[in-house]
């Protein structure tokens, strides 16, 4: 199912919005959890602790957070989501093509260009190709979505994929994980424990402080690789 999140701060406008959306899905047949939003900022701690979104419609003037700085921050713990930008400042598309998004559409219009939009998102979701790794454990072989991933941790001889939702125990060693998610943006901290870094909120000491709240060791010979591994994935994001 298509999971869509529509953030805007005019709560009767949001609703009038999400309404219009879910309508132009239905005529295609297309079935589509949809999450409404007032503030940026929950929208924000909701991405950066593992909530995941196929679409964003983000309006660009908000109160709380500016929508372009906004989609910056969802793009990098979120990169493969598509982001839409809302407005009623025909003029801001300008500066809205610096997030690279993946449309702009005007408030005024909404409704007339509404059943295009929903059939570029359809196109796309459709042609993309969701990233899903091989993984076995007890029960079987299951694949997953590396991004959902928070940290690995090796943990005798198993390794643990956290995500925020759950913990799942997987038969492979740590070094063939290794090579597996560090292209996805992992960085191994320790030797035993590999960190998404679109979860990494700061890092102190020899300590890495995460969206979600927990605390990972760093080693110490690894303290200043670890530093510099996240500032030149923070610049690409």
């Amino acid at each position: 199912m298509i999971r869509i999140a529509v953030c805007d701060d005019e709560e009767k406008l949001l609703k009038v919005i999400c309404r219009e959306i879910q309508n132009s899905f239905l005529e295609r047949n297309v079935r589509i959890e949809m999450v409404p939003y007032i503030s940026g900022i929950r929208l924000r701690e909701d991405i950066f602790q593992g909530t995941f979104f196929h679409a964003i419609f983000l309006d660009i003037s908000m109160p709380d957070m500016n929508g372009i700085l906004l989609a910056r921050h969802l793009r990098k713990h979120s990169p493969e989501t598509m982001i839409l930008f809302l407005s009623s400042r025909e003029e801001a598309v300008f500066e809205a093509i610096k997030a690279a998004p993946f449309r702009f559409i005007r408030k005024r219009t909404f409704r007339m260009e509404i059943s295009d939009v929903v059939r570029d998102i359809l196109d796309a979701f459709s042609e993309k190709e969701v990233v899903r790794i091989g993984f076995s454990d007890k029960k079987g072989q299951f694949r997953m979505n590396p991004y959902e991933i928070i940290y690995a941790e090796a943990c005798n001889k198993s390794v643990m994929l956290v995500t925020s939702s759950d913990t799942l125990e997987t038969k492979i060693t740590f070094s063939s994980l290794e090579e597996t998610l560090v292209p996805y943006g992992f960085i191994k901290i320790h030797r035993s424990i590999l960190v998404n870094f679109r979860y990494i909120r700061s890092i102190q000491g020899t300590e890495v402080h995460l969206d979600t709240g927990q605390i990972l060791p760093v080693s110490k010979h690894r303290l200043l690789s670890v530093k510099t591994q996240f500032q030149d994935f923070l610049l690409k994001s």
